[in-house]
C-alpha cells in the first residue's frame, strides 16, 4: 500500500496530485514495488487494455511541486513522461536529459500534457530512453517553461529494469 504523507500532498500538483488523490480516496495501492518505483496495475474496464503505470518521485533544483517520472502503458505501447509538478507550457516543451555520467541528449521539443504540467517523450525517444535507462542509476531532466526558465529534475532509476519488465508493455526497451 502506498503511504501518502502530508508533505507529499502539499507538494503535489498536476498528474502527481491525481495519483496521490487516487491513492488516498480509492485505496489504490502499488501492487508491486521495484526499488524506488511503484507499479500501479490498471486495465480498461471495457476491453482490458493495459493502462498500468510505473512511477517514481524525483527532486528539483527549485521549490516546485512533486516531480514524477512516469512510464505508462497504452495497450502495447509504452509512453514516458516527466511531470514537473508545476505548469510548464501549453505548447511544445524544451527537454534535455542525461543518464548517469553519459553525455546529455540533444535538447528536443516534447508534447505537453493537457494541463501543461508534464512533457511526453516523443515516440522516437521512448525506445532509446527505455533501453539506455535500464542499466542506469539516475536520470536528470532539464525542462524549460513558458517564461524560458529552466528547471532541473532528478530521478533515481534503481528498480527500473525489473519494473519495466513487470509493466507488460515495455518489450521494445
Amino acid at each position: 500500500m502506498v503511504t501518502v504523507t502530508a508533505r507529499a500532498l502539499s507538494r503535489a500538483t498536476g498528474l502527481g496530485a491525481l495519483f496521490l488523490a487516487l491513492a488516498t480516496t480509492t485505496g489504490l495501492s502499488a501492487q508491486e514495488r521495484y526499488g524506488s518505483f511503484f507499479l500501479y496495475r490498471e486495465a480498461d474496464p471495457i476491453d482490458d487494455t493495459n493502462l498500468s503505470r510505473l512511477l517514481v518521485e524525483g527532486t528539483s533544483d527549485s521549490d516546485v511541486g512533486m516531480p514524477m517520472l512516469v512510464w505508462q502503458c497504452s495497450g502495447e505501447r509504452l509512453d514516458v513522461y516527466v511531470d514537473a509538478g508545476r505548469f510548464l507550457d501549453s505548447s511544445a516543451i524544451r527537454v534535455q536529459y542525461r543518464l548517469d555520467d553519459a553525455p546529455p541528449s540533444e535538447p528536443g521539443l516534447w508534447p505537453p500534457s493537457s494541463d501543461g504540467n508534464a512533457a511526453f517523450a516523443p515516440r522516437s525517444v521512448v525506445t532509446e530512453l527505455a533501453a539506455r535507462a535500464r542499466p542506469a542509476a539516475a536520470l536528470v531532466v532539464r525542462v524549460r517553461d513558458y517564461r524560458q526558465t529552466d528547471f532541473t529534475l532528478g530521478f533515481p532509476l534503481d528498480g527500473l529494469a525489473a519494473g519495466l519488465d513487470a509493466l507488460g508493455c515495455a518489450a521494445g526497451g
